[in-house]
């Protein structure tokens, strides 16, 4: 597979996308999850935290509980500039369009094909699904890839700061705040300003509402972290398939192993890769999350569209098939479902094992571990 062939199915995959625009689950009224936003920053004046007011007296669309994290809640403040739900909706739009040109910028690194690519991404499933949905996962892709390009400027403080935004809005860019944290602890003395500015901002985040985060690490997360929305065409949890937690456990364990390994030059394929797994251990994974893959869709093709890799190439087209265009082709096929998630979550895997060449790490491991464990049974008093 040479690279204009990969650049030309890649493109051709853009346009089959199309197609998964029939099956998106619109609701009645555009932005169901974006009302629940609304809704509890029109709620009545109460004395009570927005984890303990009625969702009747707001004005989300289906009356939910507010289930986010407090920074969240805190950076849509906006939303009490306007009146009316479907005036703020429309500015959430606004907002949404020029974060994803943004994220497009960054990570084409103004490369004409790459530039292409990622605009074509606007129209693939994930994107219009969270524009119907008005879900927020743009914004935590838009703060995480601000905290790629401060790195790049060298901004350190300044990537303290976003990858504490993008962390603590969503907590799910936990799992790609470990994989950038093995990358940086390494060599840590660069990166000092890196830590101490993620320390300040993390704690400065907490104290802005304490007793809030309290509520919702106690309350609200062990509930949500809990759920599982099971085998969809709409969604992606490894956990909802045998063996999927085990082969989630190896695709984060081979982005940490990457992370070790990589030169500065390949930082790229850390913040992106890192990020683009985030949501593929959490229960609720529906299909709008995957836009936190299209970092690592521009970087890939980036890099394939310059060279001949036949293994990421093939990993790369499967990648894109399942997580962009395949769900209306395939809807008729009643294991794609199951199928399609073990592709994307061994696609994920293989990715950075070849990129980064893991076997002899692995290997190693193996051996340390082994070692480890006879030590421990021989120390073990009998």
């Amino acid at each position: 597979m040479n690279k204009k062939f990969f650049v030309v199915a890649s493109f051709l995959i853009l346009a089959l996308s199309l197609l998964d625009i029939k099956i998106i689950p619109f609701y009645n009224k555009l932005g169901l999850d974006f009302s629940n936003q609304y809704g509890f920053h029109h709620c009545p004046p109460s004395d009570l935290s927005i984890y303990k007011i009625p969702a009747v007296k707001c004005q989300d669309y289906l009356a939910r509980p507010y289930v986010y994290p407090p920074l969240l809640f805190q950076l849509y403040s906006w939303n009490k500039l306007f009146s009316n739900v479907t005036s703020a909706y429309y500015f959430f739009v606004f907002l949404h369009i020029c974060s994803f040109l943004l994220i497009v910028y960054i990570w084409a690194q103004k490369n004409l094909l790459s530039l292409l690519f990622g605009l074509g991404l606007f129209a693939t499933f994930p994107n219009l699904f969270l524009l119907e949905r008005g879900n927020s996962d743009m914004f935590i892709v838009l703060f995480w890839s601000l905290a790629y390009w401060s790195y790049r400027n060298q901004k350190f403080y300044l990537v303290g700061l976003f990858v504490a935004i993008s962390l603590f809005a969503k907590l799910y860019p936990l799992y790609a705040l470990v994989v950038l944290g093995m990358y940086l602890a390494k060599n840590y003395q660069p990166h000092v300003k890196i830590f101490r500015s993620f320390n300040i901002s993390s704690v400065g985040i907490v104290l802005l509402a304490p007793y809030w985060w309290f509520e919702y690490l106690v309350d609200v997360l062990p509930g949500w972290s809990s759920a599982n929305t099971g085998i969809l065409n709409l969604a992606h949890s490894l956990k909802s398939v045998p063996l999927g937690s085990g082969i989630y456990l190896l695709c984060f364990l081979f982005w940490i192993l990457a992370a070790y390994k990589a030169s500065s030059k390949r930082l790229d394929w850390i913040f992106a890769g890192g990020l683009a797994i985030c949501t593929f251990k959490n229960g609720v994974s529906f299909d709008y999350n995957l836009v936190t893959v299209f970092p690592l869709a521009i970087v890939g093709f980036n890099y394939l569209s310059k060279v001949n890799n036949k293994l990421l190439t093939l990993c790369f087209l499967l990648l894109y098939f399942t997580v962009f265009g395949s769900r209306y082709l395939l809807s008729h096929v009643e294991f794609y479902p199951a199928l399609r998630l073990y592709i994307m979550g061994i696609a994920l895997m293989i990715i950075p094992f070849s990129l980064f060449d893991l076997s002899h790490d692995i290997k190693r491991l193996q051996s340390f571990v082994k070692f480890k464990y006879r030590c421990w049974n021989e120390c073990k008093p009998h």
